[in-house]
């Protein structure tokens, strides 16, 4: 045997295998600051959160686990449950790190200078996510999805004074008052600063007409349309 030959190693991995149970895996954008209103248009935030459901619908088509994804500002909040996972896929480095570096490949093909205008300049090509994992009991998804959907009013707080933050425990109609105090124009397409839900069923789910107390009632209903679906599959 030759002397140069290389031993193997026995390399240690640190990874582990998901428990069961429902989880949200959690996508964060970084360098999305100048695809914000009033950085880009409110005609140009209809067309970025059409490129975000073009994602995902992608998403859908390639992780046949995944059921539904809430969309919001820069971020994706992908559901599934573990049954759902096939095992060569169901460590947490390849749910990870595989949805991720999908969905930024795909931002970074869709939201161009040729889409996508904002006054300040957009890292294209450069735009990336990291991903982490959220485990949760059943019971706790709505509440989850809805804390995600409260952020809205710090988004739409951000365009009446600049600071949203005093916002997040204000009801929407007072929120929509205080912008007409400030002859502050909030137009239909500000109800999408609350995000959106799109399923791999077909369902989409936004606020209309600034009806946040309608929009949650029907947000927890449609969570719980996925425990039920879950059952029928396993």
């Amino acid at each position: 045997m030759s002397e140069n030959r290389i031993k193997k190693q026995n390399w240690i991995e640190i990874d582990q295998v998901i428990e069961k149970g429902w989880y949200v895996l959690k996508l964060d954008g970084s360098s999305f600051r100048n695809l914000r209103v009033p950085r880009i248009s409110l005609k140009t935030l209809v067309k970025y959160y059409d490129i975000l459901s073009a994602v995902s619908q992608e998403v859908f088509l390639k992780f046949k686990y995944i059921q539904m994804c809430y969309l919001i500002d820069d971020e994706f909040h992908f559901l599934f449950n573990s049954d759902d996972v096939k095992e060569p896929e169901s460590k947490v480095s390849k749910l990870v790190v595989l949805v991720t570096s999908f969905v930024t490949a795909l931002i970074n093909s869709y939201i161009t200078s040729e889409t996508i205008i904002s006054d300040q300049p957009i890292q294209y090509g450069k735009l990336c996510y990291d991903g982490r994992l959220i485990k949760l009991s059943f019971d706790e998804l709505s509440n989850y999805f809805l804390e995600i959907s409260n952020h809205g009013k710090l988004f739409l707080g951000n365009q009446i004074t600049g600071d949203g933050i005093p916002y997040l425990n204000i009801s929407i109609s007072n929120i929509v008052k205080r912008a007409e105090e400030l002859n502050i124009s909030v137009e239909e397409e500000h109800n999408l600063l609350f995000g959106r839900l799109i399923d791999r069923y077909g369902e989409t789910l936004l606020m209309e007409n600034f009806d946040y107390e309608i929009y949650c009632y029907n947000l927890t209903k449609q969570i719980a349309k996925y425990k039920s679906l879950n059952k029928k599959r396993n």
